[in-house]
């Protein structure tokens, strides 16, 4: 996977994700476009393995700061639970050997100063060529651009 950095014509941080095989929804490239989105990897475990560096405009955090938080360091206590009904439905559906859903959510992020900053959350399963999940792809699109 490559996360490449771009500007735009008003000097807004803009990210472009290289699009793969399982990344053809419309509303994920749509939110990935974003100004200010915040590209993500995960492996199936739950770790973050990759970030952008977009993650310091929305949250004040460098990529290796971000990946070094706790769920409850990143997440509020609404949003962490909905986060992990997802995770347990996803071994749910790699237990039983189905193929697992996206996940779409609006999430509140903590910011470093202390303040919540509400995303358009995706992530997409990314699948290898025996059927496994090899990592979920994520964009966390904040809802305001104003931070």
């Amino acid at each position: 996977m490559i996360i490449k950095n771009g500007v735009t014509g008003s000097g807004k941080l803009v990210h472009t994700f290289v699009m793969s095989q399982h990344e053809d929804n419309p509303v994920f490239i749509e939110l990935c476009q974003r100004p200010l989105a915040v590209l993500w990897t995960m492996a199936p475990t739950g770790e973050i393995t990759q970030i952008s560096d977009s993650i310091f405009e929305v949250r004040g955090l460098t990529p290796a700061e971000a990946m070094a938080q706790s769920a409850d360091q990143i997440l509020s206590a609404e949003s962490m639970h909905v986060s992990l009904s997802y995770f347990e439905k996803f071994n749910k559906w790699l237990l039983a050997g189905e193929t697992p859903e996206a996940f779409r959510a609006e999430l509140d992020y903590f910011h470093k100063d202390g303040h919540i900053v509400k995303c358009d959350v995706m992530s997409v399963p990314i699948f290898g060529d025996d059927g496994s999940v090899i990592e979920l792809r994520g964009v966390s699109a904040p809802l305001f651009t104003d931070l």
